[in-house]
């Protein structure tokens, strides 16, 4: 996948925060049920991720699930001063938004259906 993709990106930061916590990937696969691969394919970009996975990533991580679309990464900066990637910032942030989105409707309608 092209480097400037929201995958890539939320990828990328994925991993990131991984690291920081000083977690390998084995280990923040088991933790979340997925397989090492399929965390490997999502870090490098390679794979989507649905919103559960991504909030089961951010918890398990200790971060808000905001962190991975958030600016602050090289390439968000470079396009805040215009170097022409505000359209790959502003995927990212749309595809941001519509996990969340996606996230919400599923706990809703499970909190309806749990009732």
């Amino acid at each position: 996948m092209d480097e400037q993709t929201p995958e890539a990106v939320v990828g990328r930061r994925i991993r990131e925060e991984r690291e920081r916590a000083g977690r390998n990937l084995e280990n923040l696969a088991t933790a979340i049920g997925i397989s090492n691969s399929h965390l490997s394919r999502i870090e490098r970009g390679q794979r989507g991720l649905d919103s559960l996975v991504l909030r089961r990533i951010a918890d398990e991580l200790g971060v808000a699930m905001e962190r991975f679309f958030l600016p602050g990464s090289v390439e968000c900066v470079h396009a805040r001063q215009g170097s022409g990637e505000q359209r790959a910032m502003s995927r990212m942030i749309n595809w941001g938004r519509q996990v969340q989105d996606d996230l919400a409707f599923v706990l809703r309608e499970g909190r309806k259906h749990a009732d």
